[in-house]
């Protein structure tokens, strides 16, 4: 299932201009989006409900914060919120997460941001 995810996230960027490669494997990033130089390092979840809990995936946050994040890029969170909003587009959310915060972030929708804000990162 995850996979489908997956690629409607792809369709979904390259319907915005970005040029996306999808990277398969449990604890590699997902997908690597590029557009006007600029390069999104990207980890797509699905959750069912309001709330996706980063906690439960403490190996990969914690290698994202390893290798990515302390080498100064940034990974984005694409959280797919299944069954949550009316149209494909609104039901996922973009988050970049602040590594430097104690804990394990939680991702809720009303927090995330809109496919057409992360382009503007």
């Amino acid at each position: 299932m995850t996979a489908r995810y997956e690629r409607e996230l792809k369709k979904l960027l390259e319907q915005h201009g970005f040029f996306v490669i999808r990277s398969a494997g449990s604890l590699s990033l997902d997908l690597i989006a590029i557009k006007n130089g600029k390069t999104l390092l990207i980890e797509q979840k699905t959750v069912h409900s309001d709330v996706f809990y980063t906690v439960r995936k403490k190996e990969q946050f914690d290698l994202n914060r390893d290798l990515y994040h302390e080498k100064g890029l940034n990974v984005i969170y694409a959280v797919k919120f299944v069954g949550k909003a009316k149209s494909l587009e609104d039901s996922w959310r973009f988050f970049k997460i602040d590594y430097g915060a104690p804990g394990y972030p939680i991702l809720r929708y009303k927090n995330g941001k809109k496919i057409e804000e992360v382009i503007q990162l």
